[in-house]
């Protein structure tokens, strides 16, 4: 008795010491250890989990100690044998000794592999467990059971990759019960020894093609060739794979083994056999031996492509894209061949490869190609672009010189796609070209690729511009540059030294071009044009000044603008501009309130005074919310001052620090405004 009561006392404490770590989360689900155990044996599936995460919890925590984790996984593997614990219960214990159980607990999951019902929760654990006793335990289990249950025991031998088991189950897969045969060559080609890969092939051999083991046993064979490149075992593995490439067999079965050929013999012994897929009727084999092109060798790519006007179209266009994709320039030859295929997709797939492949001597070839039209056309512009090496942007502005106007446009095309900056001067000089479509393309080039340096050049090219469409495109790319640069003086004086030389309508687009340079001598420059006798370069120097200038140092101007201008769309569009610095500037609220307060001054007509008031309705202070109630009084700016306080009452948090004055200002909407709808949003919002 007192034996007893001291061995129950020792696995209490030793229970107890695994479940140390998670006592809390016990007292927390008033669950002790004991009742934890107690609870799992009457356990179903759909039950409360809290017992059984407590022992999950165990299990976790008895990796860090051998003691306890035998000792848990001994009272676990006890209740396997107890004839009061139910199937779901079992389930739950299985998968916890697939985490923690080990020799010792094999005999029980071991008395459960001839149970119909119970042998699939047995072999999960015992597949999990490294060591060899479970091994045996299955083994042994092969010629106990039969049928269903012997399928799973084989299938377990398979995943464990049991060579010991391979005699037997070799012998297997030829037994009458087709699921038992099925799964034996399944394990086969996981287990993938000599004896297994000998046996599948000799089956292979004997089974006619409409076979039910034709097709596991055939992926079985697949599996040991795979399993022996992997352990290099190479001549091997391309022993059987040669087998599985015969005609005879489907067409899913030969794209493996060819793609298994590529993987394991030496490219001289694949070539041919890639060549005589090519050649054959099968598209899907056509593909996949083009797609294996680009794995041979330099050589043997090559003396495919000497062969490729002897394919079909259709896998000329395959071969073309994998050596393409090489970036092997031996292949050149062929591939510029081939652009001058008349079949258009053959032309296509040469032209783009020639974008992967080519060479400085390929650009004319491009450029030709690239001035026509179509897909062929575009392939080529594109290619222009991709052409790799340090040679290519040189070699296209050198082929700008001979070439006729629709190729010149090409090259340009191509040096702007290419950002080619080494390419300024030379498309500096083509601005001069006596095509119109030339100069264009050349300055919509400059925009990509030219900075400050270029500048005066680019200057000297818009005075003697008398194209008004080549002055837009100049005055944009004169800002492009501009904005590139880095030397702010350097920008914004190449165009200085210039304007007195300028025509009205070129010193209005050099006017707009320094309102992005954005300095203070620029600024110094717009105020003298705002005064300019010039109706065109003044209002270039307020739409500069107003849509472009990028900092508030505009904003003086503007706002003396918007004063004082005599005429209407001036005030209007000084006004704006205004507004739009404003919003840039870095000013808190209330200094931003003060400036649009100033605007408001300036402001004549009602839609002006609108805008200015939206912008007062973005500014979270208070002062914005004493301007826009001030305003409430006039029936102009009524609406548009309640549309501001709506603005700003839907930040809550400033709208809780102004309660009183946002309830004023409620007050005197619903006094002044007429508009129904705002002063429903008032009573909702305010």
């Amino acid at each position: 008795m007192n034996t007893r009561i001291a061995a129950a006392a020792a696995w209490a404490l030793t229970f107890a010491l695994a479940l140390g770590s998670v006592s809390l989360a016990a007292e927390e689900k008033k669950v002790s250890p004991e009742d934890a155990m107690k609870d799992l044996a009457a356990y179903k599936f759909g039950q409360s989990r809290s017992s059984l995460t407590v022992i999950e919890d165990a299990v976790r925590d008895s990796q860090k100690s051998p003691e306890q984790r035998q000792a848990l996984a001994g009272k676990l593997a006890a209740m396997l044998g107890q004839k009061d614990v139910g199937r779901d219960a079992k389930d739950f214990i299985c998968r916890q000794l697939s985490l923690i159980g080990g020799e010792a607990q094999v005999p029980a999951l071991a008395a459960m592999l001839g149970d119909k019902d119970l042998s699939n929760l047995g072999r999960y654990a015992l597949e999990r467990m490294p060591c060899e006793a479970a091994s045996q335990a299955l083994r042994d289990a092969l010629g106990k059971t039969e049928g269903v249950v012997k399928v799973g025991v084989i299938n377990t031998l398979g995943e464990r990759r049991d060579m010991k088991a391979a005699p037997e189950i070799i012998k297997l897969l030829g037994d009458k019960d087709p699921q038992i045969a099925t799964a034996a060559a399944a394990a086969m080609g996981k287990i993938a020894c000599p004896g297994c890969c000998k046996a599948l092939g000799e089956a292979k051999a004997s089974l006619k093609a409409d076979d039910a083991l034709q097709i596991p046993v055939t992926n079985a064979l697949m599996q040991c060739a795979e399993a022996l490149a992997a352990a290099d075992k190479k001549a091997d593995a391309a022993g059987i794979y040669a087998k599985l490439y015969a005609a005879t067999e489907p067409r899913r079965v030969r794209i493996a083994a060819l793609q298994g050929l590529v993987n394991t013999k030496p490219g001289a012994e694949v070539a041919p056999l890639v060549v005589e897929a090519l050649k054959g009727e099968d598209a899907q084999l056509q593909a996949c031996a083009a797609r294996h092109v680009a794995a041979l060798g330099s050589d043997d790519i090559k003396k495919i492509g000497q062969q490729l006007a002897s394919f079909p179209p259709s896998v000329q266009v395959m071969l073309l894209a994998a050596m393409g994709s090489t970036g092997d320039q031996g292949v050149l030859p062929v591939v510029r061949e081939a652009a001058q295929s008349k079949d258009e997709q053959v032309q296509v797939a040469a032209l783009t490869a020639l974008g992967q492949v080519g060479c400085p001597k390929c650009v004319p070839m491009l450029a030709q190609a690239a001035a026509g039209a179509g897909p062929a056309a575009q392939a080529a512009q594109t290619a222009l672009a991709v052409l790799k090496g340090n040679e290519i942007d040189p070699a296209i502005v050198a082929a700008t010189k001979d070439a006729d106007a629709k190729v010149k446009v090409q090259l340009i095309k191509a040096l702007a796609a290419r950002r080619a900056a080494t390419a300024t001067p030379a498309l500096l000089q083509l601005t001069g070209d006596a095509d119109k479509a030339v100069q264009m393309e050349s300055v919509q080039a400059l925009a990509l690729v030219a900075d400050e340096k270029a500048m005066p050049e680019m200057v000297n090219v818009m005075l003697a511009a008398k194209d008004a469409a080549l002055r837009e495109a100049l005055e944009k790319a004169l800002a492009s540059a501009a904005q590139r640069g880095k030397d702010g003086a350097s920008r914004s004086q190449a165009i200085i030294a210039r304007l007195k030389d300028a025509s009205p309508e070129v010193k209005a687009s050099l006017i707009t071009v320094l309102s992005r340079v954005g300095d203070e001598p620029s600024l110094q420059q717009i105020q003298q044009a705002l005064k300019d006798s010039n109706a065109d370069v003044q209002m270039a120097a307020v739409r500069g000044l107003s849509n472009n200038w990028p900092d508030p140092n505009g904003l003086p101007t503007l706002l003396d603008l918007a004063k004082t201008a005599k005429e209407v769309p001036h005030k209007v569009l000084a006004l704006r501009g205004y507004v739009r610095l404003v919003g840039l500037s870095q000013d808190k609220p209330e200094q931003k309130v003060k400036l649009l307060e100033s605007a408001l001054e300036a402001a004549q007509r009602a839609e002006d005074k609108t805008l200015v008031l939206g912008a007062v309705g973005q500014q979270k202070c208070k002062p914005a919310l004493a301007v826009l109630t001030k305003h409430l009084d006039s029936p102009d700016t009524a609406n548009a001052a309640a549309a501001g306080i709506l603005s700003l009452a839907r930040d809550k948090r400033f709208k809780g620090q102004a309660a009183k004055e946002f309830a004023a200002a409620k007050k005197k909407i619903q006094e002044t405004v007429k508009d129904k709808r705002i002063l429903d949003q008032a009573a909702k919002g305010l």
